[in-house]
């Protein structure tokens, strides 16, 4: 009997303990939270430099800078914005493109517009690029021609990590 009540004040003390650290714990979280002092770091109103407002950016082909041939149309003229626009007028079901980044890594998409522009990503930051217009010739085989290749040197205005390309 004599432990059983040692038992019953030990967790009571437990609990007490218990009671008081999460009360602690919830003073010190609660009020501080994560901004900081004389800042709300989502509301955009007390000392946030940064302007919360949404910037959607529009992808155009401008016609400044082009290259191609009678098969593609490559608008180059925003590649200090991270993209090429191209724009494929062949007859070929099976057409992609290839964009080899400055490191040497190839990322290769499918053309799925015809006779309209459709925008290619530049992921490699600054650099020299080769964009190339691949067209099957067995699609048993899964061979391709080259049809058009175009080198590009690339100097972006924005940091790597900021350029995001929705397709």
């Amino acid at each position: 009997m004599r432990q059983n009540g040692l038992y019953e004040q030990k967790r009571r003390w437990q609990r007490i303990f218990l009671f008081f650290f999460l009360l602690f714990l919830t003073g010190v979280l609660i009020p501080g939270g994560c901004a900081s002092e004389g800042k709300k770091s989502q509301s955009g109103k007390k000392g946030d430099p940064r302007d919360p407002s949404a910037q959607v950016l529009q992808t155009e082909a401008s016609g400044e800078v082009t290259y191609g041939n009678d098969l593609v149309v490559l608008d180059a003229s925003h590649t200090a914005d991270g993209y090429v626009m191209i724009c494929y007028n062949g007859s070929n079901e099976k057409v992609k493109i290839q964009v080899t980044s400055p490191d040497g890594t190839e990322y290769t998409y499918p053309v799925t517009v015809v006779g309209d522009y459709a925008v290619y990503p530049l992921p490699g930051g600054n650099g020299s690029y080769k964009v190339t217009l691949l067209e099957s010739v067995s699609v048993e085989d899964n061979l391709y021609a080259v049809s058009f290749t175009q080198d590009l040197d690339v100097q972006m205005n924005l940091p790597r990590f900021c350029i995001r390309i929705i397709m």
